[in-house]
Parts: C-alpha cells; sequence; structure tokens
C-alpha cells in the first residue's frame, strides 16, 4: 500500500502488476500488460505510474544540483593545477556541461514558478494592453487579406492551428516542459472515469483532457453547426476578427476594418488572451480537471476552452486524450504533443488497429467529384489570367487528377475491388503527376481553403440570381398594396433578407484528405 500509495491494501495481482508497470518504465521499455476484468487495472496503472513520475522528478532535480556542485569543485580543483593547457581543456568541457546543467535547473524553477503563479491566479498584466510580435503580423494579414484571392503561392499559407492568443512574457521566455503520461483511452467517457479513479488517490497531478473544438468550443455560433468541417471553418472566419485580449489593438482594428470594403462583422469573443490565461491557471491549479469544468468556466468567463487546453499542455503531467489525437500524426503536431522522453499508455489497446485504420483512410463519392470538378474549373476560368504558370500547372493537374477519379468511379465494368496505390495510381493513367508536389502544393498553399471562399461567393451569387429571377417588379395597384402592407416593417426585413450561404463544406476539404493518402 505505501510502496504505491494505492488507496487501499492491493490485491496479490494489482501488486504485481504495478511492479511490472514501474519496472518498464525504469527501464524505458514497451509493456504490453493484461488482467482481468474488475482487478482494477485503471488504479494500478495511475498509481504505478504517478509514482514513478514522483520519484522521477525527485532523482532528477537531485542528479542535477549534485552534478553541478561536483562540477563546481573541479573547476576550483583545475585553478591549482600546473599544467595551464590540460586544466583549461578540461575546464571547457566542464563549463559546457555545466551550462546544460544549468539550463535545466533553470527550466525546472520556471516550471515551479508557472505552477505557483497558476494557484495564485497570478496574469501578466502586459498581456491585457500589448499583443506579441506574431499576433500583430497575423492581424494586419487579415487586414490586408481582399476576398478575392491573388494568388495561390505557398508564402501565402495560414495554419488554423498555430495561433494561440499569447501573453508578453512568452515571446522571449522559453515554455516551461516537465514530463508527460499520455494516457490514450477510445471514449472521453472513459477518459472521464479515468479522471474519478484518480481522485481516489493521494494523487494530485495537473491533468487536462484534449477534445475537439465540437466539445470544447463554447461559442453558440460554432457549435450549431455539428460537423467538424464547419466547425473548423467558423473558427477560423471568428478568430480572423476577434482582438484577442488587448484594447488598444482592438481600437486600432476597430478602426482601421470601418475603412476596410471587406471586413466582416462576426467575431469571436471567447478568443481573449487573459481570460484563456485563467482557465490554463485553473487547469494547472487543480482546480479544473474534466472536460466539462473546463467548458463551463469558460462560458462563464469568455475565455475560450479548445485554446486553453492546449496552452495548458506543455506543462501538464497527465494527458488524457482519444486514440484519434495519439495516433495521428497532423492532429498530434496540431496539439503539440511530444512523445519523446514521456510515457504513453494505450487503454484498451486491442482497438488500436481498427482506429489506425479509420485514422489513414478517405471515403470519396461521385458527388462529391463532380461539384468539385466544376468548382475546380470555375476557379481556373475565373483566375487563369492572374496566376502564375507553375500555380497554373499544379491546378490543372488537380482538375485532371480529379476528372480521372470520376471516370474510374463511373465506369460500369468497375466492381468492388481492392487495388494497390500503384495499380489504382496504374488505372487512373496520372503516371505523368507528381502526386507528392501536388499533395504539398495542396497543403502550403491552402489551396482547399481558398477553393473554399470561392465555393462559398459561387453559391452566394446563385442565391442571389434565383431571387431575383423570383422577384418580379409589381406595378400599379398591385405595388400600391404591398407598399401599404410592408409598412414600418421594411427595414427590420431587409435586415433579415441577408444573403446567407448554406453552411455546406467544400467538396475539396474531402478530395484533399483522399489526396494525402498518395503519399
Amino acid at each position: 500500500m505505501e510502496e504505491f500509495s494505492f488507496p487501499f491494501e492491493p490485491y496479490d495481482i494489482q501488486l504485481r502488476l504495478m511492479r511490472e508497470i514501474r519496472k518498464c518504465l525504469e527501464e524505458k521499455n514497451i509493456g504490453i500488460f493484461e488482467s482481468p476484468t474488475g482487478t482494477g487495472k485503471s488504479l494500478s496503472v495511475l498509481c504505478s505510474t504517478m509514482t514513478w513520475l514522483e520519484d522521477q522528478e525527485k532523482t532528477e532535480k537531485l542528479a542535477t544540483e549534485r552534478k553541478i556542485e561536483e562540477n563546481n569543485r573541479k573547476l576550483k580543483k583545475l585553478e591549482d593545477s600546473d599544467d595551464w593547457v590540460e586544466a583549461h581543456r578540461k575546464k571547457m568541457e566542464i563549463n559546457r556541461e555545466q551550462d546544460d546543467l544549468l539550463a535545466k535547473m533553470q527550466k525546472i524553477r520556471k516550471l515551479s514558478e508557472r505552477i505557483e503563479k497558476a494557484k495564485t491566479g497570478e496574469i501578466d498584466a502586459k498581456s491585457r494592453k500589448r499583443k506579441t510580435k506574431p499576433e500583430l503580423e497575423e492581424d494586419l494579414k487579415d487586414l490586408l487579406k481582399v476576398e478575392e484571392v491573388d494568388e495561390l503561392a505557398p508564402d501565402e499559407n495560414y495554419d488554423s492551428d498555430s495561433e494561440l492568443p499569447s501573453t508578453s512574457q512568452e515571446e522571449n521566455e522559453p515554455e516551461a516542459k516537465c514530463i508527460k503520461i499520455y494516457y490514450a483511452s477510445r471514449t472521453h467517457s472513459q477518459l472521464e472515469q479515468l479522471i474519478e479513479e484518480l481522485e481516489k488517490t493521494r494523487f494530485r497531478p495537473r491533468i487536462v483532457t484534449c477534445a475537439a473544438r465540437g466539445t470544447l468550443c463554447v461559442n453558440q455560433d460554432v457549435q450549431k453547426l455539428k460537423l467538424n468541417h464547419l466547425i473548423n471553418e467558423k473558427c477560423m472566419e471568428l478568430r480572423k476578427n476577434s482582438g484577442g485580449g488587448g484594447e488598444k489593438k482592438a481600437k486600432e482594428t476597430e478602426e482601421k476594418s470601418r475603412k476596410s470594403k471587406k471586413k466582416c462583422a462576426n467575431s469571436c469573443q471567447f478568443y481573449n488572451a487573459p481570460q484563456i490565461e485563467e482557465i490554463v491557471n485553473g487547469i494547472l491549479a487543480d482546480k479544473l480537471r474534466k472536460t466539462g469544468e473546463v467548458t463551463n468556466y469558460g462560458a462563464r468567463n469568455q475565455g475560450c476552452p479548445y485554446f486553453a487546453t492546449r496552452k495548458a499542455i506543455p506543462t501538464c503531467q497527465i494527458i488524457l486524450l482519444p486514440y484519434q489525437v495519439l495516433l495521428h500524426n497532423s492532429a498530434r503536431e496540431a496539439w503539440g504533443i511530444e512523445l519523446k522522453e514521456n510515457v504513453v499508455i494505450l487503454d484498451e489497446a486491442h482497438n488500436v488497429l481498427n482506429t489506425i485504420g479509420s485514422l489513414y483512410s478517405a471515403e470519396i463519392s461521385v458527388k462529391s467529384l463532380v461539384v468539385a470538378l466544376k468548382l475546380i474549373r470555375e476557379y481556373i476560368e475565373t483566375y487563369k489570367l492572374r496566376l502564375k504558370s507553375k500555380n497554373l500547372l499544379y491546378m490543372r493537374q488537380l482538375l485532371n487528377l480529379t476528372q480521372s477519379m470520376l471516370n474510374f468511379l463511373n465506369c460500369p465494368n468497375n466492381l468492388d475491388q481492392v487495388l494497390k496505390i500503384s495499380e489504382f495510381a496504374a488505372k487512373l493513367n496520372i503516371a505523368q503527376i507528381n502526386l507528392f508536389k501536388l499533395a504539398a502544393y495542396i497543403e502550403k498553399s491552402d489551396l482547399c481553403k481558398k477553393f473554399h471562399g470561392f465555393y462559398q461567393r459561387q453559391k452566394k451569387m446563385e442565391i442571389i440570381m434565383s431571387k431575383k429571377e423570383n422577384d418580379k417588379p409589381l406595378t400599379g395597384i398591385a405595388k400600391l398594396m404591398a407598399g401599404k402592407k410592408k409598412g414600418e416593417e421594411e427595414e427590420d426585413k431587409k435586415e433579415e433578407e441577408e444573403v446567407t450561404v448554406p453552411t455546406v463544406p467544400s467538396p475539396t476539404f474531402f478530395d484533399q484528405k483522399f489526396h494525402r493518402f498518395f503519399e
């Protein structure tokens, strides 16, 4: 019981399991463990890993301090050496090692200071008044960006998940990090149960749960969209017009935006650096453990739980996450998850293979290909005189690839079959297309986002034209009666009749996912 701080007297099978897990961690091995149902596997895993983590952190700190003291003694001893050439060489070696050790100790102290600030609720006051350079550059980019995309060059790349509102200190100071335990399970409900198990123990680690925007977002305009593609697109749109927490900067943005004819009226009131920092402090201070607690706090305090969760990850000790986040490379990069020198636990690992197969698969329909083909053709026709020759080449390759896939699916002789990538590419007759370069171009140029903007404008124009055809002009008595019927409600009705585009994601988002699997 004392060995692993188990909440009650452990059974022999639990004790053996915990000892084997700790041995596996100490030796940095890969372990596959199985235990009968009802033997408290989750509690055993938590107690053994947390005991190891506590010992590891203490041992690492003590070893670093002792090594620094030892090096100081060596340096002092070398000062009395007669062989000054050899002494100088040894001093250089020791100083290099000492610099690394001091940097390590600085990170440990910085982490302790960050946790202390979180517990006291301290936030950098300057973050309420001043924005960091990346944020100012992003705001400037939003102001200069016109609705009609002039060019599809890779240097116009915009990553929806790379932007986090920052406090003023983060620009110059390194991020505080610690050893982490990534605990992955199949569902969020299982992760919630794990937190309940953890509460039975004496351990109070810094813990956070990774979840999708649809789960963590508290903005009603985003929540109502339901589909992941739509949620991500709406989040990007609202964040582009958010002030991010600085009053001075918000006024400047508002003043400049009035001059811009293309300004979008919507913004996200939850995308604020100070409020997000408050949520992070709550997570690090062990006040907000469950996803529901984080979202409720964010809704009450006008802070984004999604970005707060991401910002808390580097400083947390236990990261709870679904398989989809852990096993997908782009998802790990988006969340800033680093597996090296950290512990990864897969609960119910028999589901892993099915999850990997699902994550790295893509479905594409004839209907989406037809719409995508029409969209690409219209886009090329609209911007062909403004595109560089290289970009136009990639656009035509994308058009040919989409047409080839459509022809293949529409072939009446095609039955259900399984093909290798090379066989599928041969049947499409696309040997002349470098799929690696095309996929990289689509990714780096944000082509799907630009296609989506074009798609939305095309839909908007179709709605406008349809209304014009249906709204025939009234004459004579009919016009007079219609005018009286509207009366004073005419202005309100105009606002309600503003053209809205159906909330349907561009089909090219699905095509992009399919193209990635050629790589």
